[in-house]
Parts: structure tokens; C-alpha cells; sequence
């Protein structure tokens, strides 16, 4: 068990030193998940005063976690920080270290154990093989053609071009390639194969290729860590909102910049790259919109090695928002306002139903919105930006960006909404403790999309459960 503190009130340096490593390397492995700085905060702060350091001040970043403990150590105060280096999707480690984090805070275990078993969350794999992330990505864009009203061949396209695009991503990044070159090599490959395509007349008439790299374009998109960045924003993490803002933009040109290749090399070969109207097919019934939705944020959880259980209930929230969505465009609502409020129903739900599931309501609302990417109107601004038309092109980039930012504004305030809505559950259906404590409005400050249980910690810090 953990050195009792010394009669004077202070520690070890050594144990001071121990304890705050283990809370960096926790924090580092939630940051490099794209979890909210909010989270990350949060969760260190209750490891550390777990073990008794009560006044430690954290400062996070994109890509740097600075933690000190400016009292209780013998000496100078002490200061430690932790460089995140890279990121990547895995919802089974995040899930993982979340219960791991939530038992340390819960039972204080001794540091010895702690240390070896973020050791081994750090080189766990992922849970299955990459191919099978890679066939999750092409159905993930086949599903969004369905949504947009493709034909069975310009969805079998989308669904091959994007796995072809995912494994050539790999090979890239563990070549050491930057993002922004990944992501130019993305939109060439997905511009280049569908004008090829209709330029050697392989594609049925009445075909619309740009689909296919609108659907390309949402796969891009589904890693890029919009939601955490407006969190950030919301919860006061203005610098690592404004890091991860521009992570996301130097993604957004490469993008861009592989698209307009392609097309300029599609223009001088007179290859036609219009856009058609950004509206849903005649033929698309309720039940296929339904079930393209949630064969899409499913797909999208399993690409990143989310649980079964998880990938299962991001399908359900994908298949609600794809309803509310449609439903409220067929009203002439707008694309941002449909969004929002699609996004929030996802993320009420998400952040509801996670319990059952024992996810991170992060897991479910990161993957219920990809169906709802701007994946065509982003599409749509590469092409008018390339013919020369830049207010027209800008104005529709806006538009597109507006609605990824409806998208992660919804899903941050959806969870703002579920303590209110469980207690109604409760008092409707009488479930007691089975969905959790009861609310309390000092809680509700901070929006968490983690699933972090801040109450129970609240309690643990201050009824502390005896060494065995």
C-alpha cells in the first residue's frame, strides 16, 4: 500500500514522484484517445488526491500535460510533464483505462501494481486485426452512400476505394508521414479513382460519382477530434481547443489539396466533377435510412476497435440520428439546425444508455454522428473552390464547417441533459440505483463525455476506504 504521509503532513519525494507518474501516464493514454481535456483533468486529479496529494495543479495542452505539486513535499515544489506524441482511435484501450482510472480512485491499490498495469494498458494491442478496422471503414462509406441516395455500384465503389485509401494511410503513417501529406494522398486516390472510373465510362448511366468521394470524405473526417475541440472550448480549455483546431484544419487541407489535384488532372482530361443537389433519393424509405445509419456509426465504432457492445449501441444512436436528421430536413429546417439537433439526441442518448453497456458515452456519440459528417458540402467547396469561384466555394466550406460544429455542440450538450432525463426515468419506472445516483446540480457544471464518475470520486476523496 501507499507510504503513509509523514507526521508533518508532507511525502516521500520519491512516492510524490511515483504518484504523479502514474497520473501523467494515465492522462497521456486518455489524450492521445481524444478524450475532453475536461476528462483528462478531471481523472488525474482524483488519482492524485487518491494518494493523498490534495493541492496538485494540472495544466493541459494538445500535446503536453503539465502537472506540480506546489505543497506537501519536502523541499522546492515539484513539477513533472508528459509529452502525448501521437494520437489514434482505439475505444477498447480508452474503455479500458477509464475502468482501470475509475478502480484507482475507487480503491487506492498500491503504486507498484498501478505502475505495471498502465504498463501494460500502454502495450496492449488492438483488440482484433487491422483489417478488420479496414473493412469497418469501407462499410462505413458504403452506408453513407446509402444515406445519400447512391445505386449499388457507387456504393460497392465507395466501400472499396475507402479501404484501399485506409490501408495506403497506414503504410503512410508508419512510414512516418505527417498528416497533412496522409491526408493529400487520401483525396487524390478517392478524387483520382472515381473520375478514372467515369472517364473510361465504367460507371452505369445516371451514376453519381462525386458520392463516392463525399463518402470518402466522412471517412476522413470520422478521426479528426471535432467533438473534444469544442468541449475543450466549452469546459475553458481555450489552448488545447485551439491546437486541436488546427490539427484538424491542416487534415482538412491535405484533403483539400488531393481533391484539387485530382480534379485538375480530371479537368484537363475533360472529366466531368460536378456535384449533384445535396438531397436524399426518392427511393430512400424510413427503414433504409434507419438501417444505413446505424450500418455506419457502427462501422465507424468497429474502425476503431470499439467493443461489440459499444459498436452496438453506436449503431442505435446512428440509426436515431439519421431519422431526426432526415426528418427535420424534409422540414426545411437547414442543414446546421437539423444537425444540432440530431447530434443532441445522440449525445442524451448516448450518455443514458451508457451504463447498460459500460462504454464511454464518448464511444457512442463520436461514432453515432459520422453518418452526419458534411462529407458532400465539404466535397462541394473543394470543387467551386478548384473552377475559380472563391465566395461561392468559401461560403459553402462555411456552411460545411458550421455543421461539424452543430454536429460536436450537440453532442457535448446532449450529455448536459441526461442527468435530468435519468432522474425522470427513475421516477417513471422506479429503477432505483440501477441507473446511477442520484442528480446534483453541482455536478453539472462540467459536461463529460468520458463517463467519469466525478461524484463517486468526490466521495472517495473525502470517506476514503481504509488499507487492507
Amino acid at each position: 500500500m501507499p507510504e503513509p504521509s509523514r507526521p508533518n503532513g508532507t511525502h516521500d519525494r520519491d512516492y510524490v514522484h511515483r504518484v504523479l507518474d502514474a497520473a501523467l501516464r494515465i492522462g497521456s493514454l486518455l489524450l492521445s484517445s481524444n478524450s475532453g481535456t475536461a476528462d483528462v483533468a478531471a481523472t488525474m486529479s482524483a488519482i492524485t488526491g487518491t494518494y493523498g496529494l490534495q493541492n496538485t495543479q494540472l495544466d493541459v495542452t494538445a500535446t503536453t500535460i503539465i502537472l506540480s505539486v506546489p505543497r506537501g513535499v519536502e523541499g522546492a515544489p515539484l513539477t513533472v510533464m508528459w509529452h502525448v506524441k501521437g494520437r489514434s482511435l482505439d475505444y477498447t484501450r480508452l474503455h479500458t483505462v477509464l475502468d482501470f482510472a475509475q478502480q484507482v480512485a475507487d480503491e487506492r491499490p498500491d503504486l507498484d501494481w498501478v505502475h505495471r498495469r498502465i504498463d501494460e494498458l500502454d502495450a496492449a494491442p488492438p483488440p482484433y486485426n487491422s483489417w478488420v478496422s479496414t473493412v469497418a471503414f469501407g462499410a462505413m462509406a458504403a452506408s453513407f452512400s446509402v444515406l445519400l441516395g447512391a445505386g449499388a455500384v457507387v456504393v460497392a465503389i465507395a466501400a472499396v476505394t475507402t479501404s484501399v485509401i485506409d490501408r495506403i494511410g497506414r503504410i503512410l503513417a508508419d512510414r512516418g508521414l505527417p498528416i497533412l501529406f496522409r491526408q493529400a494522398v487520401a483525396g487524390l486516390v478517392a478524387t483520382g479513382v472515381t473520375l478514372s472510373l467515369d472517364a473510361v465510362g465504367r460507371l452505369p448511366e445516371g451514376a453519381n460519382p462525386s458520392l463516392v468521394v463525399a463518402a470518402n470524405i466522412v471517412a476522413l473526417m470520422s478521426g479528426m477530434a471535432i467533438v473534444s475541440s469544442v468541449q475543450d472550448s466549452i469546459t475553458g480549455y481555450y489552448l488545447t481547443s485551439v491546437g486541436r483546431i488546427m490539427e484538424i484544419l491542416l487534415s482538412m487541407v491535405g484533403i483539400f489539396v488531393g481533391v484539387g489535384a485530382a480534379l485538375r488532372i480530371g479537368d484537363a482530361f475533360h472529366v466531368d466533377a460536378s456535384v449533384s443537389p445535396e438531397s436524399v433519393a426518392g427511393w430512400l424509405s424510413v427503414p433504409v435510412m434507419v438501417a444505413a445509419g446505424a450500418v455506419g456509426a457502427a462501422a465507424a465504432a468497429v474502425s476503431s476497435y470499439a467493443p461489440a457492445r459499444a459498436a452496438g449501441a453506436a449503431g442505435a444512436a446512428g440509426s436515431l440520428g439519421a431519422l431526426i436528421y432526415f426528418g427535420m430536413m424534409h422540414l426545411h429546417a437547414g442543414n446546421v439546425a437539423s444537425s444540432f439537433v440530431a447530434a443532441t439526441a445522440i449525445g442524451l442518448a448516448g450518455a443514458v444508455v451508457a451504463h447498460r453497456f459500460s462504454v464511454p458515452p464518448l464511444v457512442i456519440v463520436m461514432s453515432g454522428i459520422v453518418p452526419l459528417v458534411p462529407g458532400v458540402t465539404t466535397y462541394r467547396g473543394f470543387v467551386t473552390l478548384v473552377e475559380g469561384h472563391s465566395a461561392q466555394g468559401v461560403g459553402t466550406l462555411v456552411v460545411a464547417a458550421g455543421t461539424a460544429v452543430a454536429l460536436a455542440a450537440g453532442v457535448v450538450f446532449g450529455p448536459l441533459l441526461a442527468p435530468v432525463t435519468r432522474r425522470q426515468i427513475r421516477q417513471m419506472r422506479t429503477l432505483g440505483a440501477e441507473l446511477g445516483p442520484r442528480f446534483d446540480s453541482r455536478w453539472s457544471r462540467t459536461p463529460t463525455l468520458a463517463g467519469i464518475d466525478l461524484r463517486r470520486r468526490h466521495f472517495t476523496h473525502h470517506h476514503r476506504r481504509r488499507p487492507r
